[in-house]
């Protein structure tokens, strides 16, 4: 990797830079803004030495192009935040929302949900569903999570997985812990309704907690 100083370059990896993209585009929806704009959304101070780095490090990935005081949002970028999801659905083998018997994937009208995972506990038991969220950003809440399970209700699902870049704040886990437990009708155990999941924790090899059965 380049160096810039005694540092290397550049100073913040791709999952970080895609997170603050998204921060970014989700309050000015614009392809191409101001720099000091983009400063001001992300709270950054323009001429702080961070923001110069975030601005080089999206470049370096041809997530952004700079000149003339504008920052625009390659159309390479604007792929990333489906990719990324994506990839974090593929950790858990959950399949994206829309993704047909040859694998492609078609848009859908599933409010607040990503992907699915199924199961079946047993061959005269009917198929469960198991909706998944992928979260790259930093402002998420424990609104997200509340709003999880009143997807899970919606689309009578068993259980809600909410993945995210980031790790979650306690009130965030306050809110899955307070979700009701799916039980099950096989085994009689206890599994969380709402399950939070750090792209880091899986990872370092950490599964959803869903029943043993076989996934199909």
């Amino acid at each position: 990797m380049p160096k810039a100083g005694k540092y290397d370059y550049p100073f913040f990896d791709i999952y970080h830079c895609i997170a603050k993209l998204r921060d970014y585009f989700t309050v000015v929806k614009t392809d191409e803004t101001k720099r000091e704009i983009v400063a001001e959304t992300l709270g950054m101070s323009m001429t702080g030495g961070g923001f110069a780095y975030l601005m080089s490090a999206m470049e370096k990935y041809a997530l952004i192009k700079t000149g003339g005081g504008n920052v625009v949002i390659t159309k390479l970028a604007q792929t990333y935040p489906f990719q990324f999801e994506w990839w974090a659905l593929s950790l858990i083998d959950a399949r994206p929302k829309g993704e047909t018997k040859d694998r492609r994937v078609k848009k859908g009208s599933d409010k607040g949900v990503d992907g699915w995972l199924t199961f079946r506990e047993s061959a005269n038991l009917n198929l469960k569903k198991i909706v998944v969220q992928v979260k790259g950003g930093v402002h998420i809440g424990a609104k997200d999570i509340r709003d999880l399970l009143g997807t899970v209700e919606n689309t009578k699902s068993a259980m809600g997985i909410f993945i995210t870049l980031h790790e979650p704040t306690k009130p965030m886990k306050q809110a899955a812990v307070e979700a009701e437990y799916y039980t099950s009708p096989t085994w009689g155990h206890k599994y969380p309704k709402n399950q939070i999941l750090t792209i880091k924790e899986i990872l370092e090899d950490k599964k959803p907690i869903i029943p043993h059965t076989q996934l199909v």
